[in-house]
């Protein structure tokens, strides 16, 4: 399962909702994969929305004033971001793993929270993880090699 940019516009108890309804849906061995806005551990939730406002308006700089207006906004009216320790507590208490982090930049993570049965749930996740990088990889490899020899006898 896959949601991106979604959930940090839900109450904690909401995003608690998801995760449950996540849990259900999986099976055991599946995976969920979150890419969402998520603040610092040590970050209000107003300094998150002064902070991420105050670096858009900074590093943004196709946006008209005006558009960058409605952008914080938008922000400010309607994110409610979590911690990452938040995330994992409400989705071990639905019955997902922990959180296995993927990526990060600023406050965009890609979080991994596997359904596993047993205690090497953190374990498996990591290694399907890994086993679907290296796929991914792979193929992008026999892909481009595919297309480049194409593209060479097509000439």
């Amino acid at each position: 399962m896959f949601s991106s940019f979604a959930l940090h516009h839900l109450t904690t108890e909401e995003k608690g909702e998801v995760f449950r309804q996540v849990s259900r849906s999986l099976r055991p061995g599946g995976v969920f994969l979150l890419v969402d806005v998520v603040r610092h551990e040590d970050e209000s939730h107003d300094a998150h929305l002064q902070a991420a406002c105050d670096w858009m308006r900074k590093e943004w700089h196709d946006f008209s004033p005006e558009e960058m207006a409605t952008i914080c906004d938008h922000v400010t009216g309607n994110d409610l971001p979590e911690t990452v320790i938040t995330l994992a507590r409400r989705a071990t208490a639905a019955g997902l793993s922990a959180p296995e982090p993927v990526n990060q930049y600023r406050w965009l993570h890609i979080l991994a929270f596997g359904k596993t049965p047993g205690r090497d749930a953190q374990l498996s996740l990591s290694y399907r993880l890994s086993t679907i990088s290296t796929t991914i990889r792979r193929t992008m490899y026999h892909s481009t090699r595919s297309a480049w020899r194409w593209f060479t006898r097509s000439r």
